[in-house]
Order: structure tokens, then sequence, then C-alpha cells
């Protein structure tokens, strides 16, 4: 069953200033470069999947099973969806998308946000009445400042996510114009999983879970984001950019059930000497996990978007247990 897509059309009175900074106070006449546009943030069942959806032939079976909150978009604060519009490479931001309503919907258990808004495009970036570029989406982010270089951006307490699309806007006066498809949206943080295995739950109790070291702040843009064109299109392990600003150490994670936590954490470089481990307490006995391919003895770093999980299907001594682990794009 095809998903409906709603369209609401909303007038918005700018002000065209160059830092891509917009005064609402007062009202003025559009000038003719002025451009509506309207676009689809998709996410996957909520059911089903734990990030974002990643591509349009990806089904929910390559996917770990999630929760609601990370897809979540905080709606709530002026600063939860930025939109931008740049150059087409990446460089420059020409505009600053003002927008007076954002539409969730849950339909077959997708989530589809819906935006509408306006902008003000120099007219020396139009060509044929129409204009190339990048529009970059960022949500649950600090308010973005395009004049520094788009660095240094870190997350809320929401799971801050960033995507980006090519693409030609009609600059036609009274057009809305539809950018075809979805903007992808790509996590900033991890996911990180432990819990006992069904086979155990019922003689052991998973009373506490902790990492040793993590990074603080991350770093909401991937690497390699001024030369992509479509989120989808990054590739997953090369988009790790960590923020090393500052480190804390003994996070704990949360209790989901009796035999589970989660957390969330931003990217960390895990292969220098301050390695992050987790400290799991079953019964009254601490055991000692690692991010590393077990098989191997080879470290590996903490990468947005991934869903780490550590499943204990035995204890084998007071100081070693029996493990399946898992990294999940």
């Amino acid at each position: 069953m095809k998903n409906r897509l709603y369209i609401i059309l909303i007038g918005i009175l700018s002000s065209l200033i160059s830092s891509c900074q917009q005064s609402a106070d007062e009202e003025i006449v559009l000038p003719p470069n002025n451009i509506s546009i309207t676009f689809t943030l998709a996410f996957d069942e909520l059911s089903s999947a734990t990030r974002a959806a990643w591509s349009s032939n990806e089904t929910a079976s390559d996917a770990s099973p999630g929760n609601e909150f990370e897809n979540q978009i905080d709606l709530t604060s002026e600063n939860g969806l930025q939109v931008f519009i740049y150059s087409t490479d990446g460089q420059t931001c020409l505009s600053k998308v003002t927008d007076e309503d954002i539409v969730r919907l849950e339909e077959n258990g997708r989530i589809v946000y819906q935006f509408t808004g306006d902008a003000l495009i120099d007219s020396r970036y139009i060509q044929n009445n129409s204009l190339n570029c990048r529009l970059m989406v960022f949500a649950n982010c600090d308010k973005i400042d395009t004049t520094s270089g788009l660095t240094g951006l870190y997350n809320s307490q929401y799971i801050p996510m960033w995507g980006v699309k090519q693409c030609t806007l009609n600059l036609s006066k009274g057009d809305l114009s539809m950018v075809d498809g979805y903007i992808y949206l790509l996590r900033s943080m991890a996911k990180v999983e432990v819990k006992l295995d069904s086979s155990i739950a019922d003689q052991f109790d998973l009373n506490n879970v902790s990492v040793s070291a993590y990074n603080i702040k991350s770093n909401v843009l991937p690497n390699g984001y001024a030369a992509a064109t479509t989120t989808e299109a990054m590739d997953m392990q090369s988009v790790f950019n960590p923020n090393t600003s500052a480190k804390g150490s003994n996070l704990y994670c949360t209790k989901v059930s009796n035999d589970a936590y989660c957390l969330y954490l931003p990217e960390y470089q895990n292969v220098e000497a301050d390695a992050a481990t987790m400290t799991v307490r079953i019964a009254d006995n601490d055991y000692s996990l690692e991010f590393k391919d077990y098989e191997n003895n080879v470290p590996f770093n903490i990468v947005r978007n991934h869903c780490y999980q550590y499943i204990i299907t035995g204890i084998s001594t007071k100081e070693n247990v029996l493990l399946l682990y898992q990294s999940i794009p």
C-alpha cells in the first residue's frame, strides 16, 4: 500500500541577508527570487529498525530491533529541524529555509516528516529560473552558524542527525518546488546493547553495565560531508568523524529490561591507548567486555549509526563469559 503524501503550503515573510539569517519582525514584499520548497524525511518502520532509512533498497530484516526514540526529531525546539540551501560544491550557504509547519505522520509503520518552507536566493545563483544546489538538513542540533564552516556542532538530548540531497529547485514565481524522493538522515551517535541470551536469562541477573571511556560530545557532521550529494551514497565506514575535545568515564547504560541494557554513544577513537571497555555485572561478579574483533584480537572504533550488540550466552569462569557479538550498520 502506497504512502499518501500530504503537502501543506505555508507562506512566510522573510528578509534577505547574506549570512543565511532572517528577521521575521517586519513585513516586506518578497522579491521575484523567493522560492517555496517541500520535501520528505523518511524513516524505517518503528517496530523493526534502529536507524533512519539508509537506502530505498534496504528492508526491515537488515536492521536490529529499535525503538521510536531513535527516529525522534524534537519539533518542540526552534532548532529541532534546520534546513539550509548550499551551493553544489557544499561550501557556500545560499539561504536558510524558514518554515511555519512540519507535519509528522505515521503511515503503515513508517515515520514521515513533511517539510514546507520559503527561502530567498540571490539572483547571481539563478540560471534559467532554476537553482542547482544541495539541501542540508540538521535535526536535534544546536543552532547552526553557517559562517563557522559548520564545525563544532554538538548533540542535544535527542540523537542529532544530518542529511543532504543535491537537487534542482524551480524558482518560478508562485510555484512550489517539490524535491523528488526522500532526504535520508544519518545519526551522529552509535548504539550499544548488552543482553543475556534467553537460554540463561532465568539463571542469572544482569545488574549493571558501564563504559570506561567515551567522548562527551559528538560532531553532527560526518567525515566527507562537503563532497556528498546524497546521504545514502556515503560509505558507512568512512563517515567516522569523532570529536575529541573532552572525554568522560564510567558512563552507565540504561536498563531496558531485567536482562538487557542499552546506551547511545558519540563516536570514539578506540584504537588508541585509552581504549573503551565495558564492565558487566552478572549476579555479584564483574566481567570486562571490549570493543574489538575477539577472533582476531583487533579493536574497532565506535562509529556513528552502528549498533554494537553483545549477547551473553553463558558463564565460563568468574572472569569470563561466553559471548556472541556483532556490529550492525
